[in-house]
């Protein structure tokens, strides 16, 4: 991402006014620090996308964790068109880790489960802006 799109790289520069390692408790007993690396957003990243597979048959939950989310995103500074960049991202990298494995029908699912992620957390991401962030 950073190669391509060197402007996102000052989404993820550490926070100087963070004064202590206070952590964030969201949905899931997930953890977000305030002063995390791109790698640890990867992380995050991979671990929400496991969050979605495993909670697909309680969408009523997982809507509600991804546009929670959305929420708290929008005030990190994430805005709509990120979403095309992460997704472009997440399936190249996919790809190169599935290899053989990786075909078309894979590719389309893997766009479908980002599609219902990048739109619950624009819901999210609506309502933040609509309270003022």
């Amino acid at each position: 991402i950073l190669i391509e799109h060197k402007e996102m790289k000052t989404m993820w520069r550490k926070q100087n006014t963070v004064k202590n390692d206070v952590c964030i408790m969201h949905n899931y007993n997930e953890f977000i620090n305030p002063n995390y690396s791109i790698k640890a957003h990867g992380e995050k990243v991979f671990n929400t996308i496991k969050i979605a597979v495993n909670t697909i048959d309680d969408l009523t939950s997982l809507y509600q964790f991804l546009n929670q989310m959305g929420y708290d995103h929008y005030k990190y500074g994430t805005r709509d068109h990120h979403f095309q960049i992460m997704g472009e991202a997440l399936l190249s990298t996919l790809s190169e880790a599935l290899r053989e494995k990786w075909n078309d029908k894979t590719r389309k699912i893997w766009i479908k489960l980002f599609q219902i992620i990048e739109y619950q957390m624009k819901s999210g991401m609506e309502r933040a802006q609509r309270e003022n962030f």
